[in-house]
């Protein structure tokens, strides 16, 4: 790794364009956690530098990008990542500004797990997995969380526990068509995808691709898809300006009620559910805009 050229304490914002473009909104802090909003009102470049500790970065709304040794992460709302300790990264919010949660991990969360296993010694990518709308469900909590700070605590715990596990088996080398892929699934998402689609775009035999696909990801295609069209619906859900019926054809679930039966099955809450949760996670500014770009998270980054 490259020589860093600057180290900033877990919670400081640098950004080298104008200090009053970024500031922390409001922020909790205990003996294991530290939870920050950082609100960018327009466009910010933070130089390149590290966290002491260990963070999790959740985008509420705008456009951020992360540079990091391995590759570039580029952020839509509700996009997460877990970043190790010490990790160098350059960070760039886009014009409409934006606001970004973050919560720090302290030395006392850790303890033991220190030995750097696998999950929590790599930046590892959230989006779409349970523990996204854990978060939001935390965040929005955050004013209770000084009389009961168990709904801060308590969730970066069962995140630290479930990244701490061992793989079952080691996880192999990627092979090389898998990131056209993974790339295919990505840009096609709304469309009807089938295994034959995907096989061609890999040039293997279905059975193989499938095989191989649930062995290096944890997880088989069809879930892979289904987090996609997920987080999009709850990206569409938050803007208020569309019906469920409508949000499902967007999204490519075309049904409604399959539509809401998948969403409950991945968040344990019903669109209209995640509506309300996204409405108390953003008390002062709902009606803020959105900026859209496509996801183009690295293959560097563990999923």
């Amino acid at each position: 790794m490259s020589a860093v050229d600057e180290v900033v304490p877990p919670t400081a914002v640098v950004p080298s364009l104008d200090r009053s473009r970024g500031h922390i909104d409001r922020q909790w802090v205990s003996d294991f956690v530290t939870v920050s909003v950082l609100r960018y009102t327009a466009a910010a470049i933070v130089r390149r530098h590290t966290h002491r500790h260990a963070f999790v970065t959740l985008l509420l709304r705008g456009s951020y990008r992360e540079t990091l040794e391995t590759g570039a992460v580029t952020y839509l709302p509700l996009s997460a990542v877990y970043h190790p300790d010490g990790i160098a990264h350059e960070d760039e919010v886009g014009g409409d500004g934006a606001d970004i949660l973050t919560i720090e991990l302290g030395p006392s969360m850790f303890g033991g797990l220190r030995r750097k296993l696998s999950g929590i010694g790599a930046v590892r990518d959230l989006t779409g997995g349970a523990h996204v709308w854990r978060l939001l469900a935390m965040y929005a909590d955050l004013a209770h969380a000084i009389r009961t700070p168990l709904l801060v605590e308590e969730p970066m715990a069962e995140l630290l526990d479930a990244l701490d596990q061992p793989s079952p088996r080691r996880r192999p080398r990627q092979a090389p068509w898998m990131a056209r892929v993974v790339q295919f699934i990505r840009e096609s998402y709304r469309e009807p995808i089938s295994l034959a689609d995907c096989a061609r775009e890999a040039q293997v035999h279905p059975v193989h691709l499938s095989r191989v696909y649930r062995r290096m990801y944890g997880r088989p295609i069809r879930e892979s898809l289904h987090r996609l069209r997920v987080v999009e619906a709850c990206r569409l859900v938050r803007s208020g300006t569309r019906s469920i019926a409508e949000i499902a054809h967007d999204t490519g679930f075309h049904d409604p009620t399959y539509m809401t039966a998948v969403c409950r099955q991945m968040t344990a809450l019903s669109p209209a559910g995640l509506r309300r949760l996204l409405a108390a996670a953003e008390p002062s500014y709902a009606a803020a805009s959105t900026a859209r770009m496509p996801v183009t998270i690295s293959s560097t980054v563990a999923s």
